[in-house]
């Protein structure tokens, strides 16, 4: 991965306890902390002043947290907290070992407060860092934070027009759907009655047309 330019260069580590001690979570979450996170580290701060960019008006600044984990994995739940207590649209960068995964979420916050909790993660494949490309793109602090989303959210349609929270929830929405016929479809390969195939084979064709329109 191409380092982001040195005016953004913020290296300032954070005890983990930091993101949790003075908030409200569960013992789980507690426990994630300790047994999932080596050390997080505020790797780099992008800015309308730090950036050759405007502020946007859903993001005035992204913070990127550099997480080394003891594991290849880390839980949405942890990546929440963090999220949920930083007043600003995060990116981050997890490494275990020699492998790294990029990791970012949809949020708005709005003048005081965070006012949609991230309901998603979106992660690239683990990959030595020199396979990890994510470009800062975009004419507004919005426009690099929506271009992240998309880099790493490749499942998002390439070339669309619509805003990026558009695109999001209908994803999720295709997602339930897919979520529901793969149900259904496992409910008709044991059903035996007849009458009750056909009433679920009906329903598969129609979670069928809602996906391919």
């Amino acid at each position: 991965m191409q380092p982001f330019p040195a005016s953004t260069v913020f290296g300032r580590t954070i005890p983990k306890t930091k993101f949790y001690e003075r908030m409200s979570v569960s013992a789980i979450v507690r426990h994630a902390f300790a047994s999932e996170v080596e050390t997080i580290v505020w790797r780099n701060k992008l800015s309308a002043t730090t950036l050759n960019v405007q502020t946007g008006e859903r993001v005035c600044e992204i913070d990127v947290f550099e997480m080394t984990l003891k594991q290849p994995t880390v839980s949405d739940a942890l990546l929440r907290t963090i999220d949920h207590g930083v007043p600003h649209h995060l990116l981050f960068l997890l490494r275990h070992d020699e492998l790294w995964q990029a990791a970012i979420g949809y949020k708005e916050i709005g003048k005081s407060a965070i006012t949609l909790t991230v309901k998603d993660y979106y992660r690239t494949p683990w990959q030595p860092l020199d396979h990890l490309h994510l470009a800062i793109s975009g004419m507004t602090l919005d426009e690099v934070f929506d271009n992240f989303v998309r880099q790493i959210n490749t499942a998002l349609p390439p070339t669309s027009t619509q805003p990026l929270r558009t695109d999001l929830e209908a994803q999720a929405q295709r997602k339930a759907l897919q979520r529901k016929l793969d149900a259904l479809t496992r409910q008709l390969r044991a059903e035996k009655q007849p009458r009750r195939q056909l009433e679920l084979f009906q329903k598969i064709n129609h979670l069928k047309s809602q996906l391919q329109g």
